[in-house]
């Protein structure tokens, strides 16, 4: 556990104080545990991996008031959190949710972002126009209404838990994703302060 913009976040830290930060934003339904293969190699290769559950997921505190996860707080989360590992700059990485946080992170603090790796998410402009101009684009992205409703979005997800641990077993390698990990995810979301 670590404090920074006032808040506790449970990370997951490997690797030598030397060498650069690497900084790793996940998605949802996701946490810090996404990231552990990416964390373990970071750190043999002698750089100093970071990867928080963001506010509200995991074990990171999670304000009640709904202002408290505006995007400018989720950026401030990542400014503090290279600060608290006493570094001016990071490696910045994230994915789905994550990567939304990683590109207003770096338009903000282009001075903070050594490099910038986002994955499943475009730039938010290209998809501001897309949710505008492509049905296809407002389908996908209609579960995100789903952040927006009032109250916590986690109550209307615990009822779907079933689902979204089928989620994980998708794809070519439905091992890919460990049982212990996907358990830990399900147990993070239901929590009642998620």
């Amino acid at each position: 556990m670590v404090k920074a913009n006032g808040l506790r976040f449970r990370t997951m830290v490997d690797g030598p104080p030397q060498g650069d930060m690497f900084i790793l934003l996940h998605g949802f339904p996701e946490g810090a545990e996404s990231w552990l293969r990416q964390v373990d190699a970071i750190a043999k290769a002698g750089h100093l991996a970071v990867a928080p559950d963001l506010r509200g997921y995991g074990l990171t505190d999670a304000p009640a008031e709904k202002e408290s996860y505006a995007i400018g707080h989720l950026v401030d989360d990542v400014a503090g959190l290279i600060k608290v590992f006493g570094r001016e700059s990071a490696h910045v990485a994230g994915h789905d949710w994550g990567a939304i946080v990683a590109w207003f992170f770096a338009a903000r603090h282009p001075e903070m972002t050594k490099t910038l790796t986002v994955l499943s998410v475009g730039h938010p402009a290209a998809i501001a126009a897309a949710s505008r101009d492509d049905e296809d684009q407002k389908a996908r992205s209609s579960y995100i209404r789903l952040f927006l409703k009032e109250g916590r979005p986690s109550s209307a997800v615990r009822g779907r838990l079933p689902r979204l641990r089928q989620m994980f077993s998708l794809g070519p390698n439905p091992e890919a994703v460990p049982k212990s990990v996907i358990d830990h995810f399900a147990k993070s979301i239901a929590r009642p302060a998620a």
